[in-house]
């Protein structure tokens, strides 16, 4: 995969082999594993403990069935990439102001895992009246 993918080059063979094998533990079947890393490949740059277990581990407190996660990263292979802080903190935050229950949040999040990727600063609060 390294090989055939220019944008991997750059990433330590160590590194890559190791969220591989963290994604592939997780529940990601290898065939998927492929498809996701073709789509977003620089999630096998990402620091595994700075970046990739607090994401995982943040949504699977959201979880609301097994295989949810993996099911979520393997549509919108980008989760990873985002950070806890920066883009789940604040969607959590704006949920739970506008009365959105944390389970639903979390079924909301990992059905449509695309909505991590919305400003929420920028949109969400200037269009429902919020200030931040």
């Amino acid at each position: 995969m390294i090989k055939k993918c220019k944008r991997l080059e750059s990433v330590q063979r160590q590194k890559a082999h190791e969220n591989w094998d963290y994604f592939r533990n997780f529940g990601i079947r290898e065939r998927k594993l492929l498809y996701v890393v073709s789509k977003c490949p620089k999630i096998l740059g990402l620091h595994l403990d700075k970046k990739l277990i607090p994401m995982v581990h943040w949504l699977a407190t959201l979880e609301t069935k097994p295989g949810e996660v993996a099911s979520a990263i393997t549509k919108f292979p980008n989760i990873p990439t985002h950070s806890v802080e920066e883009k789940l903190c604040p969607l959590l935050a704006f949920s739970q102001a506008l009365g959105v229950p944390e389970k639903q949040v979390g079924k909301m999040t990992l059905l449509n895992p695309r909505i991590i990727s919305y400003s929420i600063e920028s949109k969400a609060f200037t269009d429902c009246g919020f200030s931040s």
